[in-house]
């Protein structure tokens, strides 16, 4: 199994560290945070949640979390939904309930929640949790790197590459490098490999579908 796949599900947690594409944790203080949760902000809700189930500015305190998590859900937000999938799975300040926690990750997921769809397309790869089918990790994948989320477009290309959820094409999986270079650079320093085996010929064809997927998904 890929590398890259396997640090994609092993742990399902993900700690909040800095803002990610498609995540709404923008770096704000803590009591402007607790203000605008008490508002009703769905976004603030959910990253309150995030906050004590990391222990990370507050102390950490699963029951205040899930409170924090279904609120959000109620107000509609995605991450809300994210965050009691954490909750469940891993059995944190309640029993670990696996079909709740699938229930609400495909919940994340159709609203377009970025980290979600790659999650989730792991697991599907995996057979973790959810039926393994990695043609359908492809689909969740996809959904995400449109959106920019840099793992989904890194784990396409090793896809690509290896042949895993479909066909086997190095073209494509060097345009999929090429994408994410072009949003965090360093493809190339991290992934020498993929840039050096094709022909020029081959290259130029994965640089114009790379422009292409680019123009018409990230810089409309």
């Amino acid at each position: 199994m890929l590398k890259h796949l396997l640090i994609a599900f092993a742990l399902f947690l993900i700690p909040l560290g800095g803002a990610m594409a498609g995540d709404d944790s923008s770096e704000i203080d803590l009591s402007t945070l607790q203000s605008r949760a008490k508002s009703g902000e769905g976004g603030a809700m959910a990253k309150l949640g995030m906050l004590y189930m990391w222990g990370d500015e507050i102390p950490a305190d699963y029951a205040k979390a899930f409170d924090w998590f279904q609120k959000a859900v109620k107000a509609g937000n995605a991450r809300g939904h994210f965050g009691l999938s954490n909750l469940y799975i891993a059995g944190l300040g309640r029993a670990a309930d696996e079909k709740k926690a699938v229930k609400h990750l495909r919940i994340a997921a159709d609203k377009g929640h970025w980290r979600t769809l790659y999650l989730l397309g792991g697991f599907h790869e995996a057979g973790k949790h959810v039926p393994k089918d990695a043609a359908l990790m492809r689909k969740y994948w996809l959904r995400a790197a449109k959106g920019g989320y840099w793992d989904a477009m890194t784990g396409l290309g090793f896809a690509y590459l290896k042949g895993v959820g479909g066909e086997k094409d190095v073209v494509k999986a060097l345009g999929w490098f090429l994408v994410w270079e072009h949003t965090y650079l360093g493809a190339r320093e991290e992934h020498p490999e993929v840039f050096k085996e094709l022909p020029p010929d081959d290259q130029a064809e994965a640089e114009k579908w790379a422009e292409a997927f680019i123009k018409k998904h990230l810089d409309p």
